[in-house]
């Protein structure tokens, strides 16, 4: 705990003092060198940090990644992190986090052989992840930098065109301005887990409908427990297409971000959070499909009409279909893991 302590406070003094960002901070990452405990990366407008920081002090875990941290007002905002096991494997495991969670002091990120890798001692300094980009020939040219943008990439040392790997082609759940979506593919994620249950939820785009969405919505990571919705992003939104993807002009002061459950959102990065926009207000349900066991407590919801129902059924089986007005689709999920509301 006094570990944990130390480390927020230095973190604090750091993200709040312009002094110590410039004197201290570099937006570069050579080979050979590394990151560990405090130390950190910083964009060269000040605005993103890469490094180990926590999301609610004060601080038990801490997490890895890419932070907004241009607010005097403001908590660092999580942007990009490395996903944790579950997410980054595969394998549905319910006491796993969100994100990867380690001791600082005991963790290094390093730039070596052209691969960005996160080790720790505690798991027998085995690699907690890896860009997977190591190759002899671009193992001394590389160098790996933190842009204005919030886009971490490892690239030439001489020619800063060539490219060999950036953050903003491994999305986690957030969009960052100066980002894109690419089509038909997952392109976001978020995921939740605690003792009782495990929800994710996964984001992708329609090729032939620029700003057209549709989310994939999993529970307990069952796979005849999925919903799919889909819902457009708001003319509004200052996005641009190319021939592959829908870009975020780097122009636009809002970010994208993706819940656990499944509800998508724009927030502007100065605001604290400041809810812009919410697919809550025009998404539509496309299927579900669910298998409860006989002592599941069911909870009803009705995305259209925004009527919410709720129902506790031993042994029930889903009703083939439900007339209210003109028809409502449901969407079963269990009563403990709900995330959406709360029902006594």
């Amino acid at each position: 705990m006094e570990k944990a302590c130390k480390f927020f406070i230095a973190m604090f003094i750091c993200i709040m003092s312009p002094r110590c960002k410039s004197a201290h901070a570099t937006d570069a990452l050579f080979p050979g060198q590394a990151l560990s405990g405090n130390k950190t990366l910083l964009s060269k407008n000040g605005a993103f940090q890469l490094g180990f920081n926590c999301l609610s002090p004060p601080c038990s875990e801490f997490i890895f990644g890419i932070w907004y941290v241009n607010s005097s007002t403001c908590k660092p905002l999580l942007v990009w992190a490395i996903p944790g096991m579950e997410l980054r494997f595969g394998v549905c495991d319910i006491n796993k986090n969100t994100y990867l969670t380690l001791d600082p002091w005991k963790s290094t990120f390093s730039l070596s052989y052209g691969n960005l890798q996160l080790t720790s001692l505690p798991y027998n300094s085995n690699i907690m992840w890896s860009s997977a980009t190591g190759m002899k020939d671009i193992s001394s040219s590389a160098v790996a930098v933190l842009l204005d943008n919030g886009n971490l990439v490892i690239r030439d040392q001489v020619n800063s065109s060539v490219l060999f790997w950036q953050s903003f082609d491994n999305l986690g759940d957030t969009l960052l301005p100066g980002g894109w979506l690419r089509p038909n593919g997952q392109l976001m994620y978020s995921a939740k887990s605690n003792v009782s249950a495990s929800i994710s939820s996964s984001l992708s785009r329609n090729a032939n409908q620029p700003k057209e969405f549709t989310i994939l919505r999993n529970v307990d990571c069952s796979t005849a427990n999925r919903i799919h919705y889909s819902g457009t992003f708001p003319s509004w939104m200052d996005f641009h297409e190319d021939e592959y993807s829908l870009l975020l002009s780097s122009n636009s002061d809002l970010y994208v971000r993706l819940d656990s459950d499944g509800t998508l959102s724009a927030a502007k990065l100065e605001g604290c959070g400041t809810l812009l926009w919410s697919s809550l207000d025009s998404w539509q349900e496309i299927s579900y499909s669910v298998q409860e066991k006989s002592h599941s407590k069911l909870v009803l919801f009705s995305i259209k009409s925004k009527l919410v129902l709720t129902a506790k059924a031993i042994g029930a089986q889903p009703p083939a279909s439900t007339s209210v007005d003109a028809h409502i689709d449901i969407i079963f999920t269990r009563f403990k893991c709900a995330p959406w509301r709360t029902i006594p």
